[in-house]
């Protein structure tokens, strides 16, 4: 049956058919050469009717277009794709919108830049600085705990030019030393504040994207006025303040961390995030080798060059902020590939990889996250990208990863069982 809008208008009930974008072959997924054919259709009682139609792909193929449609109230655009990519198109008729994506060979999807020898320069002395301060923290029991659980709050003290992490550790009540697999959990941006998390038969740690204590409302140093208000695009030109270098540093000592717990197994070792906190997760998993699992979810700052390349690139997007990227282009890029996470999924080599991505998604791109996974050499990687998906991140994709966590955390214990 037809999807039906309805209109109210002085009393009067009208029924338009809802606006639609679908392939015209029914196919999501093309191949560079191929005509690649988006069907829409507005309906009878829009026959003839002119409407807009926006592509978003590479910057050959973006463009505004005006179309017609036919008796039947349907029309077709035919774009011709010459690199791998993902095409976007929004049509707009009568104030009602539709899109839909198509991805062009994303398996050849690579990042836009190569990852410069400042990179591993630049991280490999923070490696460097956090290894010649032995963790120390601060560590006190939180009531309330789940039943057969504790949970903490913990304070990780960072070298003196770094902030320190904020964080809520939970462990079973029951935990056995050399025994329990660890998972530190990392938090998106927009997070100042975060709550204990509780799984059977493992320890949680749980990490403040921003180095705040965990008190006071949530997100409240992101308003007007909040210490990180628009922070996203600070430190574009000057590393020392990015606040995503911070962020991965605290990323990486929250995992030198939770390899203190006497309790840990010394082998089951997972990240986990979504958006932002899936940047951290690729970022904790490049990083450092013992990470066994990486769990990232539709994850961000991915691929900050392939806007200059002439693809796209994932949130925050840079070379939207207007006020620097265009006059210092090149010095921009030279910075934010320091938070490149393409780079750091280049490190992964034996760690289970799990991945998502939507078609829609106009903010953690698909062509940035696929760039990401094409270049983690990780043969046990997956990549689950679906065509209607935009930046939400639906249940199943949890319960998949969990089902993966659980099975991997089985088949890393089965000799201590």
């Amino acid at each position: 049956m037809k999807k039906l809008m309805i209109l109210f208008w002085t009393g009067m009930i009208f029924m338009l058919p809802a606006l639609e974008i679908k392939p015209a072959d029914g196919e999501f997924v093309r191949e560079i050469g191929d005509k690649v054919s988006f069907r829409i259709v507005l309906g009878k009682e829009r026959a003839n009717a002119k409407f807009k139609v926006l592509v978003k792909a590479d910057r050959y193929l973006s463009g505004e277009h005006q179309l017609a449609a036919d008796l039947n109230g349907e029309a077709v655009i035919d774009l011709f794709p010459t690199r791998p990519g993902f095409i976007f198109v929004e049509a707009v008729d009568l104030n009602k919108r539709a899109v839909c994506t198509i991805a062009v060979t994303p398996e050849l999807l690579r990042p836009g830049r190569r990852m410069p020898k400042s990179f591993n320069r630049y991280w490999n002395k923070v490696r460097r600085e956090l290894d010649l301060h032995p963790v120390q923290y601060e560590i006190s029991e939180l009531s309330g705990a789940k039943s057969g659980f504790k949970a903490y709050d913990v304070r990780i003290q960072m070298p003196d030019r770094m902030q320190n992490v904020y964080a809520i550790l939970t462990m079973p009540l029951d935990a056995i030393p050399g025994r329990v697999p660890a998972m530190v959990m990392f938090y998106g941006f927009g997070v100042d504040k975060v709550s204990p998390v509780y799984r059977k038969n493992m320890m949680i740690l749980t990490v403040n994207p921003v180095p705040v204590k965990n008190e006071g409302k949530m997100g409240e140093t992101f308003l007007e006025n909040g210490q990180f208000f628009n922070s996203m695009y600070s430190g574009m030109a000057d590393i020392k303040e990015n606040i995503f270098a911070g962020m991965f540093a605290r990323a990486f000592r929250a995992v030198q961390f939770i390899k203190t717990m006497p309790e840990w197994d010394q082998r089951t070792l997972i990240t986990y995030g979504t958006r932002v906190g899936g940047a951290q997760a690729v970022a904790a998993a490049g990083f450092d080798p013992q990470v066994s699992m990486c769990a990232a979810f539709a994850p961000a700052l991915c691929n900050h060059g392939g806007y200059d390349n002439g693809g796209e690139s994932g949130w925050p997007q840079y070379h939207l902020d207007t006020e620097i990227y265009p006059e210092q282009t090149d010095k921009v890029l030279g910075v934010v590939d320091h938070v490149d996470i393409c780079f750091f999924g280049m490190r992964i080599r034996n760690a289970t990889v799990y991945m998502t991505a939507g078609y829609l998604d106009q903010q953690c791109l698909p062509s940035s996250v696929t760039a990401l996974y094409n270049v983690i050499r990780s043969e046990n990687k997956t990549l689950r990208a679906e065509p209607e998906l935009d930046h939400r991140i639906p249940t199943k994709f949890y319960r998949e990863a969990s089902a993966l966590i659980d099975a991997h955390v089985l088949e890393r214990q089965e000799d201590l069982l």
